[in-house]
C-alpha cells in the first residue's frame, strides 16, 4: 500500500474535570494533532500525537504539526509496510522530533 496524502488536524481536547495545574500554569485544553494517511487504495490510518507543552516539556502542538508538515511530503508513494524504510524516510526530512514522527507510526501501523 503506497502512500497517496498525508492530513493534519487540530483538536482541542477539554479536560475532564476542569483545568489542569501545574506549578507555573493551568491547562483547560489538550492541542491534539491528528495525522490521517491516506493509500492509493482509499484506505485511512489514523494517529495521534498530544504532547502537554510547552510550559510542561519543550515538546508542543505546534512543533509537531510543523514536524509533520515538513516530513509528509518526503513520505508520499512511500509503501506503508516498510516500517524502517518509513522511519529511515522521517529521519531523512527530519532530525528528532520523535513525538511527531509516533503520530505518523501509529498511523502507519493502523492501516
Amino acid at each position: 500500500m503506497r502512500i497517496q496524502s498525508i492530513k493534519v488536524y487540530q483538536v482541542l481536547l477539554p479536560v475532564k474535570g476542569g483545568a489542569y495545574r501545574m506549578a507555573s500554569d493551568s491547562v483547560r485544553n489538550l492541542d491534539s494533532t491528528l495525522v490521517e494517511v491516506i493509500t492509493e487504495d482509499g484506505l485511512s490510518g489514523w494517529g495521534e500525537t498530544c504532547p502537554i507543552g510547552p510550559v510542561y516539556q519543550p515538546q508542543h502542538a505546534l512543533g509537531a504539526r510543523a514536524a509533520i508538515a515538513e516530513i509528509a511530503p518526503g513520505l508520499v508513494g512511500e509503501d506503508t509496510t516498510s516500517m524502517r524504510r518509513l522511519a529511515k524516510r522521517m529521519d531523512e526530512r527530519l532530525n528528532g522530533h520523535n513525538y511527531a514522527k509516533a503520530a505518523l507510526d501509529i498511523a502507519f501501523l493502523d492501516l
